[in-house]
């Protein structure tokens, strides 16, 4: 855990490197602490799903095939606002700025999203 903590954060001085060089925009700023625990939290998750038992992980990654599968079903930008949302923690305004979409419009695609997703994997499910 300390190693992988360890690498997070020369990733993260290397990002804040690469942020210095650019034109500084305070809505993106995140503090060192905040962006650590952040990553801290997803190792920690990480590591749980690793420790699992080999029907458990096998259980798993058929979920994940049947998610992936679902979300290619999905129109693009509704596919995008999730994946933007759920996946990389983006909030509403910043995937807004990422779509050209005001913070109503992402919600409403996150909202369409989900429950065509909902849809999708129940019916997949009913078949197996």
């Amino acid at each position: 855990m300390p190693w992988l903590r360890r690498i997070f954060a020369n990733n993260l001085l290397d990002e804040i490197r690469k942020f210095r060089t650019q034109a500084r925009d305070v809505d993106r700023e995140l503090s060192i602490h905040q962006t650590m625990e952040q990553s801290a939290s997803r190792v920690n998750e990480w590591l749980v799903a690793s420790q699992s038992s080999p029907s458990n992980q096998a259980m798993r990654r058929e979920r994940e095939l049947r998610l992936a599968k679902a979300m290619s079903c999905l129109p693009a930008a509704q596919r995008e606002a999730i994946e933007l949302h759920h996946l990389k923690g983006l909030p509403l305004e910043e995937i807004g700025k990422r779509l050209n979409r005001n913070k109503g419009v992402v919600a409403a695609l996150i909202y369409r999203g989900t429950m065509r997703l909902r849809e999708l994997l129940s019916s997949s499910s009913e078949s197996h």
